[in-house]
């Protein structure tokens, strides 16, 4: 006759495993993305090594603690769960508020810290491996206690972490990376609802995940992420702040305060942030730039300020005049300013990011004008590559001008994904 306490017992740490499969999963991704925006591009790919050392380290620490086996398995997936969340909370919110903290600058920093580069990455790995430990550490507690289920537990283990890669993808552009690092956060915490077997901890478990998730409306001040001061957007926004407030600079200027973004928004594929300000006309510069992850800007013209012939980007068309174009990697749209300035007589726009298309086809529409001049345009959400091999259409202009980018998924020195485009 099968115990029911030992059968809803398994189905917990069932449970337990794949939440914080899922989590963790989902984490992972989502460091890198805020990473790649707070940090530099090439730093995202720590995290699947901070990850490995964390799981790594938990399997080590159980092993060397052997007493720690014969507690009961609920409740140390609970209280597990739980050490996820607050640790999961605790780094990014270390990245946004103290980074002094794990980079050693200003006098909030650790004298043994401050001059010693190793001590500081040592500080950095272990304020994010933490997570990873106590994720590790419910699915090896787990694996122990159902030694005869060891399969079905890895199927489990599996099937959460493939859904913790998407996640984000329902998640990222309604919540952002903070609303989407709370929810992820809260999956941990909540563990402890469906394994624990002490009814306290499932009481703090819930409690702990409510309380993330109340943070919703609040998150972007909960984790103001701000882009790394070497990005060029922050060069290029100080120098043109400064730039606008000094009288000698922009004679004549009425409205000297200082430079903003005019909209934003988190995807899967990078941080966009649009820069356009009506001033910049007034002394010569270019009125709008769509800027991913802080970096590879791309210039969006306004539809008052027409193309130059002499351009290099209108170089095809002295070959080919009129012709039926493709562009791949719109941006902010300048190479389609080209195609209707130069008449060409067909114009496919293709676009890996759908959200860049939505702000081009959206919020900015007006401001570039693009589509109301040429309603025949046609904008395709696809990858250029996928996008060519599976068409049928010839074209007599293919343009790719800077479709290289410093996002995280870039190809280069900033390799997580080659790109053979």
């Amino acid at each position: 006759m099968t115990d029911p306490t030992s059968s809803s017992r398994e189905k917990g740490l069932f449970a337990a495993v794949f939440l914080i499969s899922v989590a963790a999963l989902a984490l992972q991704v989502l460091q890198m993305r805020i990473f790649a925006f707070a940090l530099w591009q090439h730093l995202a790919f720590l995290v699947i090594s901070i990850a490995i050392l964390g799981f790594g380290a938990s399997g080590s620490f159980l092993s060397l603690f052997g007493f720690l086996r014969n507690r009961r398995g609920g409740n140390s997936a609970a209280v597990a769960g739980i050490l996820f969340a607050i640790t999961a909370f605790a780094g990014p919110l270390l990245l946004t508020h103290h980074a002094e903290l794990l980079f050693g600058e200003g006098k909030v920093a650790v004298d043994f810290f401050k001059d010693f580069d190793k001590g500081r990455v040592a500080l950095y790995l272990l304020v994010f491996m933490l997570p990873y430990f106590f994720a590790g550490y419910v699915i090896s507690l787990a694996l122990i206690k159902e030694k005869e289920r060891v399969s079905t537990l890895y199927f489990v283990n599996l099937l959460g972490s493939g859904l913790g890669c998407f996640v984000l993808f329902a998640t990222f552009e309604p919540l952002g990376a903070e609303g989407s690092l709370l929810v992820t956060v809260a999956m941990g915490a909540v563990i402890g609802a469906f394994a624990a077997e002490s009814k306290g901890l499932r009481v703090v478990s819930g409690i702990v995940a409510v309380l993330l998730l109340t943070g919703l409306p609040f998150a972007e001040k909960i984790f103001p992420f701000d882009v790394a001061d070497s990005k060029f957007i922050a060069s290029y926004t100080k120098d043109y702040s400064n730039r606008i407030q000094d009288p000698a600079q922009t004679p004549g200027l009425t409205d000297r305060s200082p430079i903003a973004i005019s909209k934003s928004a988190w995807t899967p594929l990078g941080r966009l942030q649009y820069l356009t300000d009506t001033r910049f006309k007034k002394f010569g510069l270019h009125q709008g730039i769509l800027f991913q992850d802080g970096d590879a800007p791309g210039i969006m013209p306004a539809k008052d300020d027409p193309a130059s012939v002499k351009d290099l980007h209108a170089i095809g068309y002295e070959i080919e005049p009129k012709p039926k174009v493709l562009v791949i990697g719109i941006g902010g749209g300048l190479d389609l300013r080209y195609a209707v300035d130069l008449e060409a007589k067909d114009i496919t726009g293709v676009e890996i990011n759908p959200r860049t298309l939505k702000f081009f086809e959206g919020e900015f529409k007006d401001w570039h004008g693009l589509l109301e001049r040429r309603q025949d345009m046609k904008l395709i959400a696809a990858e250029g590559r996928t996008f060519i091999r599976r068409t049928r259409q010839k074209y007599d202009l293919i343009q790719m001008s800077g479709v290289d980018t410093y996002t995280a998924l870039s190809s280069g020195a900033y390799v997580l994904s080659e790109s053979y485009l």
